[in-house]
């Protein structure tokens, strides 16, 4: 499937970002200890093979944010697949600024 020359084609690069697919699940849980809320979400990158049932996890992310008297605190992020990039943004929990970016 690749190219004379080490670099994949253009054609290539779009099959495989075609079998990318991005999973994100939230979820949360009371802290008794801390009497606060903590929200979890975990982000998976996966491939699916030819001929296979199970995808390939590429890449995971989690982060964590807690709710409690002082008000929300913490990071979250969100993935996204776009053209031939993936970016990961991070955002403060609280005011939903954006803190940095990876791609």
């Amino acid at each position: 499937m690749q190219s004379t020359d080490s670099s994949p084609t253009e054609t290539e690069v779009k099959q495989i970002i075609e079998r990318l697919r991005i999973s994100t699940e939230t979820t949360s849980e009371y802290d008794r200890e801390d009497h606060q809320y903590d929200y979890y979400t975990i982000s998976k990158i996966v491939y699916q093979v030819d001929g296979e049932q199970e995808e390939q996890i590429l890449w995971t992310e989690t982060s964590h944010s807690s709710c409690h008297i002082g008000g929300l605190g913490g990071t979250k992020h969100t993935a996204i697949i776009e053209g031939d990039k993936i970016y990961i943004k991070y955002f403060d929990a609280k005011n939903d600024k954006l803190i940095s970016q990876k791609s």
